[in-house]
């Protein structure tokens, strides 16, 4: 009997132990202590397995330590008791992401993004880390799978002012890009479908410019520069990226005259922007053809 009594005793001091775990726990994620956090959701979650709390605290301690791929059926348990809490939503998209779930992210931010407007550039965010998860070919067929979704992306185009959407797919296309040349590729495709409606902007130029060049497409980028430099003929900066992507292609008389327009423009360049040029100078001298 006496037995009976101290194990009933100890049972019925489980959910205060595991309370105060809990708030352990819940402090240590306040001061910034991740790793303590996780320790004491570990032990609150032994003594009570059951705990929304617990299973959320320890979701949100694995994701600040980089471990947000561990964190999903923490957190999709979570979801399911409170499907209206739009942070944790995000918490798991970006968890799904880290665990190479692609398409589950992608949906997981566009599914907040609708249920609240204003949540948009959370969800834009999230997406942009995403795309830095898993395999790039992965990563462009769920960006492009959203933009279709969205095909305008908002509303009319303007052929000057580029809207905070397209910035979206800019800076997407940029981050796809330093990943893999095919990924580059496809970042350029990206870049395409914004080039449509601002045929002119300068700034798409250039960024196509330079996904065709990590590509390895430089007929390509040449023909974004020499768009480039009939819109902007007095900027020295579109001269000299032609001149870049000339000698690319082994046009060396070309691109000696190209950096010789560039340098007309700067008359008095800065000592490092001189460097710059001298450098490509002589790239272009070492590439000419010798005569025997």
């Amino acid at each position: 009997v006496g037995a009976d009594a101290d194990l009933s005793a100890a049972e019925a001091l489980l959910p205060t132990l595991a309370e105060r775990r809990l708030r352990e726990g819940e402090d240590a994620l306040r001061r910034g202590n991740a790793a303590r956090a996780l320790q004491a959701f570990e032990g609150s979650l032994a003594l009570s397995p059951a705990t929304p709390r617990g299973r959320r605290g320890r979701a949100e301690a694995l994701c600040r330590l980089g471990r947000a791929g561990e964190a999903v059926s923490d957190l999709e348990a979570c979801t399911a008791g409170t499907p209206d809490d739009l942070g944790l939503l995000l918490l798991l998209a970006g968890a799904r992401a880290a665990a190479g779930d692609l398409p589950g992210a992608f949906s997981g931010f566009e599914a907040v993004a609708a249920r609240e407007p204003r949540r948009l550039a959370d969800a834009h965010q999230g997406m942009l880390g995403a795309l830095a998860q898993g395999d790039p070919a992965e990563a462009v067929a769920a960006f492009t799978a959203y933009l279709d979704r969205h095909g305008d992306l908002e509303g009319q185009a303007d052929p000057v002012r580029v809207t905070d959407g397209e910035r979206l797919v800019v800076e997407a296309a940029r981050r796809l890009a330093a990943r893999s040349p095919p990924a580059a590729l496809q970042a350029a495709d990206l870049a395409s479908r914004l080039l449509a409606r601002h045929p002119d902007q300068p700034g798409l130029l250039r960024m196509r410019a330079d996904l065709w060049d990590l590509a390895g497409a430089q007929d390509k980028a040449l023909a974004d520069l020499d768009r480039i430099v009939r819109l902007l003929p007095q900027e020295p900066e579109g001269h000299f990226r032609r001149a870049r992507t000339l000698l690319k292609l082994g046009r060396g008389a070309e691109a000696r005259a190209a950096l010789g327009l560039c340098e007309s423009l700067l008359p008095s360049p800065s000592p490092r922007t001189r460097q710059i040029l001298e450098s490509l100078r002589r790239e272009i001298d070492a590439a000419r053809p010798r005569v025997p």
